[in-house]
This record gives structure tokens, C-alpha cells and sequence, in this order.
């Protein structure tokens, strides 16, 4: 009879530490399966999707410019393209066809990598 009762005892035991785990993950289930999108996007009055110029957005664009500006001040390899010259370029080219309010975005390139001292695009 006390072997019933062991027994019962440990699947209970496993019960409740199954039942916390469950809590926790269920809990933390905004961290583990982070629903928020990727980018926020906008629909123009044409239909076309562009990336929105939320806060959010600005943030990581800003984020993001600053980090390439010290890599091209440091004379680092520009990501996946030739020389920094392109790579600038060709952002802005990205900006003006797919970012809610592009001349924002592409003047703050133009401003920051200018303050930065770095050579004037062409």
C-alpha cells in the first residue's frame, strides 16, 4: 500500500512542477513567441506598402546609420557592396521607393555623414 502512495505522491510532484513550467512559459510567451512585426508598415493611397516612419522605425534607422557611418570613419568594408560611395547611394535609392517620407531619412544620411566628416556622395 505505501508503494501506491509513493507513487501517487511523485506524480503529483511531477504535476505540479509541470503545471509551474507551464506558467512560466505562458507567461514569458510575449518574450518567447514575440508576435510585433518586423518593420510597421503604411499603405499609400495608391496601395503600395512602404515602411512607415514611426518612432519605432526612426529609431532603428538612426541606430543603424550611426553604426555604418563609424564603420565607413573606420574605413571598414561596407555591407555587401564595393565601396561606401554605393552602398550610401544605393540606400537612398531604397529610401525614396519604399519609406513613408524618404527626404527624412535620406538628409539625415546626408547630415550625419557630413558632420561626421566623411566625403560628400556622388
Amino acid at each position: 500500500m505505501k508503494s501506491k502512495s509513493m507513487d501517487q505522491m511523485r506524480h503529483l510532484k511531477v504535476l505540479v512542477f509541470m503545471i509551474l513550467v507551464s506558467g512560466l512559459l505562458i507567461s514569458c510567451g510575449g518574450i518567447i513567441f514575440n508576435t510585433e512585426p518586423f518593420v510597421d508598415t503604411y499603405t499609400d493611397y495608391d496601395g503600395n506598402t512602404l515602411i512607415a516612419d514611426t518612432p519605432r522605425m526612426w529609431e532603428d534607422f538612426v541606430s543603424l546609420t550611426a553604426r555604418r557611418i563609424e564603420r565607413e570613419k573606420k574605413n571598414e568594408r561596407p555591407p555587401g557592396i564595393d565601396t561606401w560611395n554605393e552602398h550610401w547611394v544605393d540606400t537612398i535609392e531604397t529610401k525614396k521607393k519604399l519609406r513613408q517620407n524618404p527626404d527624412k531619412y535620406i538628409d539625415y544620411i546626408i547630415t550625419q555623414r557630413r558632420e561626421a566628416g566623411l566625403a560628400e556622395l556622388h
